[in-house]
This record gives C-alpha cells, sequence and structure tokens, in this order.
C-alpha cells in the first residue's frame, strides 16, 4: 500500500499545484473572520514548486524549509481551531453561521495541509533526511548497529 501511495505521488507531482492553488482558497475564505498567514503560505509554497524549477539547488532548500515550515503551522492550525472554535460555539447572533463555516473548513484545510506534508515528504525524503543531524539520520536509516565486543 505504501508503494502503491509512493508510486501515485511520483506520477502526480503536478497535481500537488492544484492542492496548493485549494489551500489557497481555503486560506483566502477564512480570511473573512480569522488572521489567516495560509494564503500568503500556500502561494509561496506553488510559487517554489512552479517557478523555480530552472534553479534545482535553491528550489530544493526552499521546498525542504517550505515542508518543515507547513509541520509547524499544522501544528498552530490545530492549536487555533481547537481554541477558537470552544470560543465561537457560544456567539448566538447572526456571525455564528460563518464562524462555524470557518472552523469546518480550517479543519479541511488541516487535512488537506497534513496530505500536501505528506506528498512533499515522500517526493523530497532523501533531501529531507540529509538535513537532519548525523545521529538521527543513523536511527532513520538503521546503520547504527554496532557488534558488541566480549572480553
Amino acid at each position: 500500500m505504501f508503494n502503491g501511495c509512493k508510486d501515485w505521488v511520483y506520477k502526480n507531482q503536478e497535481k500537488i499545484k492544484l492542492f496548493l492553488i485549494i489551500g489557497a482558497g481555503i486560506g483566502a475564505f477564512n480570511c473573512l473572520t480569522r488572521p489567516d498567514y495560509n494564503l500568503i503560505l500556500y502561494l509561496y509554497i506553488y510559487f517554489i514548486w512552479d517557478s523555480c524549477s530552472d534553479q534545482k539547488e535553491m528550489q530544493s532548500s526552499e521546498k525542504l524549509n517550505s515542508w518543515f515550515f507547513l509541520i509547524f503551522s499544522i501544528i498552530v492550525d490545530l492549536f487555533w481551531t481547537m481554541f477558537w472554535s470552544g470560543k465561537w460555539s457560544h456567539i448566538k447572533d447572526f456571525e455564528r453561521t460563518i464562524h462555524v463555516i470557518v472552523i469546518i473548513t480550517s479543519w479541511v484545510a488541516i487535512g488537506l495541509k497534513g496530505f500536501i506534508v505528506f506528498a512533499i515528504g515522500l517526493i523530497e525524503w532523501s533531501t529531507i533526511k540529509s538535513s537532519l543531524p548525523q545521529k538521527l539520520q543513523e536511527k532513520l536509516t538503521g546503520n547504527n548497529y554496532k557488534p558488541q565486543d566480549d572480553v
């Protein structure tokens, strides 16, 4: 199953740009009631994914930085959504509907962002792994086996 997923992501790398545009649309909608940075984040990653293909070294490092930032932004979005969904649930006026819609689209955006992180992680795994500290790289590859010397 994992190999099938990996093959699908490699074959459909161009569709990641579509998911980034969808995320930008959700981020633009969510700006109605929340200060949302996701619109800018998605547009920047779309630019990196699409326009910087002639400079492979810069594109690879920018994709790597964007991947780590996406992971961090998922955490921020989770905290924001959990906090404000509780606060906004007590609103009784006309704003309740838009707040509920924004909370729902925020959860959709978190799922979409998780998928994008997974897809970019599959595509750029060798670059991601090489950027990690050496000890962690050894643990991930399993090269940390050392024979025991009995005295």
